[in-house]
């Protein structure tokens, strides 16, 4: 059995006419009925104590007319006054009656019809069951105002205060608790179509739209509620409203002409009202517009109208941290936890900054943590949040929860680029000291591998753990997928020139680094040579030479770097020479698939395009090393010994033989000249 309503039974045996007709008021006007009039008394004509008036658009004419009754017979009344209502007021189309008595669906259906019939009144019932689901529902004060009564809270009690309050930094916390935005913004959209004029509402709506990120809506809201308010005040909180919803699109986009757009009418604004909210709104948009100094001033102008404002001090804080003030900086956002301990925007900021500066991890993830207990939907309101977290669950040694974290995020986000290498790091660490996490390292890395999203990270770690599984045979099959190769073998070209996967996989580490010597060192500068001769390297060639050349690139790189104080002629020029053979092994290794993308079928065909391409084992290697001790040279700010050049050069011929040997080889082996193989 159900409990009894407090509200019905208080409706029922303890409130008095007068009272009664109030709480109807009070509670129409809620409903959407804002310019609702209480009228009655004596001399009504029909429209006695229970009969309202609600005018729109025929000025002092009532269109709708209200009647309340707490009778037991209010059939009988119901009829009497419309009769009367009607014979007065001809304008009359629509007529509100309340009861405090129950009502069948069914009698409020056969009176509908009838009404609309015989007088063409369109006629609405709200009975008992009205106000039990709006005064424990959502309408508590008026509950407790005109009953006595004090309801439990429930969603919509707080999903009510909206209409009231707005939503605003302070309440939405505890409007949130128990409904959604979503709810809000269904509830606000309703009464705006009730009640068209209602400027408050079409505000409430803004508000709810701003805060799911619906500038456009949110935008539309305000110019609607801007159009029919005759409230000063009311009209400058929606210009400052409408100044901060064009602010966050022009953050969002990057687009200056909306923060600049923004910047007018925010001034204009904090000219006229001159709050700290004013300041402060300013304040992020010069901060966003670059102007740091600027917008550090109106922050603290926004203080000093309001040390209390907390937002103001994290926007602050923030702002000293981006200009390298870090001890003030870090009391700012002290001082703003302090005001206001549930601030998100604070919380994660000093977690970050904690992280970033490595100063105190445990503190950084109890801020973090403390952040997704008071929202488990942080991220989003702050994207990177998993992210920071399990960085700083790394920090602290806590791998597996780590991963958790991550992978709890990438399931949602699995194109992010910082929490992909993150996971990368973490299973890297995990499979090698717990072979239980290898399957699972092993399909994270594998689904990493594609031509067209280089994850050099992911790479390294899928060949390694399959090199440690005795699997080289699917780590070089791996290699092939991540370079696109589908017709030539890298293993094949590798085993000729004597380059292991190790040494593949190792040189990656200054892919950053090698990337810019490629810059300016271009791969398409030998094709064109290759051109002007008439070869026609397959194209596969180059993806795969980009990479085989990086070995050769690290192994100098790193011997020129760790030697920089050093003056060792002579070690320094066999490491040149030994990158130099390198470099002439790896431009033989390719054979047949650098002069030509398909086998000549013809034997004088193949004999012309070796014969053209004898110059490359001498001119290509050669190129390549001066390039490439010119730039390091360059970079480390390193002479380059005038003798090497010389000395380089003495050693050509005897490299050149060597490399004619392989490439010969190699030829044979690609076009299948069984000859060249005996």
């Amino acid at each position: 059995m159900a409990a009894p309503s407090p509200v019905l039974y208080a409706l029922h045996h303890t409130i008095e006419p007068q009272g009664f007709e109030n709480l109807c008021v009070d509670l129409l006007h809620r409903e959407g009925y804002a310019r609702i009039i209480p009228g009655g008394r004596s001399r009504d004509h029909g429209r006695d104590a229970e009969v309202r008036f609600y005018t729109y658009t025929k000025k002092g004419n009532p269109q709708t007319a209200f009647q309340f009754s707490m009778e037991v017979k209010w059939e009988q009344k119901l009829r009497k006054d419309i009769a009367k209502i009607t014979a007065f007021s001809d304008t009359v189309e629509r007529i509100i009656f309340v009861s405090s008595r129950p009502i069948t669906n069914e009698k409020q259906d056969k009176l509908r019809d009838e009404f609309r019939e015989s007088h063409q009144i369109a006629l609405e019932i709200y009975d008992e069951g009205w106000f039990r689901i709006r005064l424990e529902e959502e309408h508590h004060d008026l509950a407790d105002k005109h009953l006595g009564v004090k309801p439990k809270e429930t969603p919509g009690f707080h999903a009510n205060l909206v209409k009231l309050q707005g939503l605003t930094d302070e309440n939405q916390k505890e409007i949130l608790r128990y409904t959604s935005p979503e709810t809000l913004r269904a509830t606000l959209t309703a009464q705006t179509r009730n009640d068209p004029k209602n400027a408050t509402a079409w505000k409430c709506l803004a508000d709810v739209c701003y805060f799911m990120r619906d500038y456009d809506a949110a935008l539309l809201n305000i110019s609607k509620a801007l159009k029919i308010s005759d409230d000063k005040t009311q009209k400058w909180n929606l210009a400052a409203l409408k100044a901060i919803v064009i602010a966050e699109q022009g953050i969002t986009s990057g687009s200056r002409i909306l923060l600049n757009k923004a910047r007018r009418m925010q001034f204009s604004i904090m000219s006229v009202l001159g709050r700290s909210i004013d300041y402060y709104n300013l304040g992020n948009i010069i901060a966003a517009l670059g102007d740091s100094e600027a917008a550090e001033a109106l922050y603290r102008r926004s203080l000093e109208i309001d040390p209390a404002y907390p937002q103001a001090w994290k926007n602050l804080g923030s702002l000293l941290l981006k200009r390298g003030y870090y001890a003030e900086g870090m009391t700012c956002l002290d001082r703003a936890l302090k005001i206001r301990p549930d601030l998100l925007e604070a919380l994660c900021t000093k977690a970050n900054v904690l992280i970033m500066s490595g100063e105190n991890f445990p503190e950084a993830l109890e801020l973090i943590e403390k952040a997704f207990l008071l929202d488990p939907d942080l991220e989003t309101k702050w994207p990177h949040a998993h992210y920071w977290h399990a960085r700083a669950l790394c920090a602290e040694g806590r791998f597996t929860e780590a991963l958790e974290v991550v992978e709890d995020r990438l399931e949602r986000k699995l194109d992010c680029p910082y929490l992909s290498q993150l996971a990368t790091g973490i299973l890297a660490k995990l499979w090698r000291s717990d072979p239980s996490y290898i399957p699972k390292a092993e399909e994270y890395f594998s689904q990493r591998i594609d031509p067209f999203e280089r994850d050099y990270h992911a790479l390294v770690e899928i060949m390694d753990l399959l090199s440690a599984s005795d699997r080289e045979d699917e780590a070089w099959s791996f290699f092939d997928e991540f370079l696109g190769v589908k017709q030539l073998s890298a293993r094949l070209i590798a085993s000729r020139c004597a380059l292991t996967i190790t040494d593949l996989t190792n040189s990656f580490v200054s892919i950053a680094y090698y990337k810019r010597y490629r810059g300016v060192s271009k791969l398409v500068d030998y094709r064109h040579i290759l051109g002007d001769r008439g070869l026609c390297p397959h194209d596969e060639v180059p993806e795969i030479l980009f990479h085989f050349l990086m070995p050769a690139y690290f192994k100098l790189a790193s011997y020129l770097e760790s030697s920089i104080s050093e003056n060792n002629f002579e070690e320094e020029f066999t490491v040149i020479l030994s990158t130099y053979r390198l470099i002439s092994g790896i431009f033989a290794a390719f054979g047949g698939s650098m002069l030509s993308s398909e086998i000549p079928i013809k034997v004088d065909e193949q004999s012309e395009l070796i014969a053209a391409a004898i110059f490359i084992g001498f001119d290509f290697p050669l190129m390549e090393v001066s390039r490439l001790v010119g730039y390091l040279s360059g970079v480390l700010k390193r002479e380059i010994p005038s003798g090497y050049v010389e000395s380089i050069s003495d050693q050509a011929t005897e490299i050149h033989a060597g490399w004619l040997t392989v490439f010969l080889t190699a030829v044979g082996d690609d076009w299948k000249v069984e000859a060249w193989k005996k």
